[in-house]
């Protein structure tokens, strides 16, 4: 096709401008069918989430319960073999087995230890499954530190166990 003069620049004004709207409403929709589908809603509370998801949260919260109770053997029942626990402290990441995590753990005493969960958000395909959870750690229900606990999860013989745990820990928490 050969341009000449004003022809081609209208023609270019025209079809530049068209295209670039086009492009632009396309790049948006692009963008919105991209985040929609990995894009959780957070649930506000257990009571919130589906059937399937509080069976993802469970293993976790009983090594919550595990916790509180100085039980590493309830601890232990939550865990995938091989798996392992990244614990972020002062900055510092410290990668521990699952044998060195529950040692590293408190056992029954007369110190109260307990590990509120907050605002779940779950992810699950399958037989894979991701928690990303704020907490808030107390120690004789005064408030210690607090951070976000991740884990991952794997179901099997129709039980989810986890996978591997990443926690970070601060202290400088708002309702302290």
């Amino acid at each position: 096709m050969a341009f000449s003069g004003r022809t081609s620049i209208k023609w270019l004004k025209t079809n530049v401008y068209r295209h670039s709207v086009a492009f632009a409403r396309f790049s948006s929709f692009c963008v919105l069918m991209a985040l929609l589908p990995t894009t959780p809603l957070r649930a506000s509370s257990t009571s919130d989430l589906s059937s399937e998801e509080k069976a993802v949260l469970n293993p976790l919260q009983s090594i919550m319960d595990g916790l509180a109770q100085g039980n590493h053997e309830l601890i232990r029942a939550q865990l995938f073999p091989g798996g392992m626990a990244t614990l972020i402290r002062g900055g510092k990441p410290l990668q521990l087995s699952w044998d060195a995590f529950v040692d590293r753990l408190p056992k029954a005493g007369t110190t109260k230890y307990e590990e509120v969960l907050s605002h779940p958000v779950i992810y699950i395909d399958h037989d894979i499954a991701a928690i990303w959870v704020p907490y808030t750690f107390t120690v004789d229900g005064k408030i210690h530190h607090c951070g976000t606990d991740i884990a991952t999860l794997f179901k099997q013989d129709g039980h989810w166990l986890i996978t591997g745990i990443a926690d970070n820990s601060r202290a400088d928490c708002s309702d302290k």
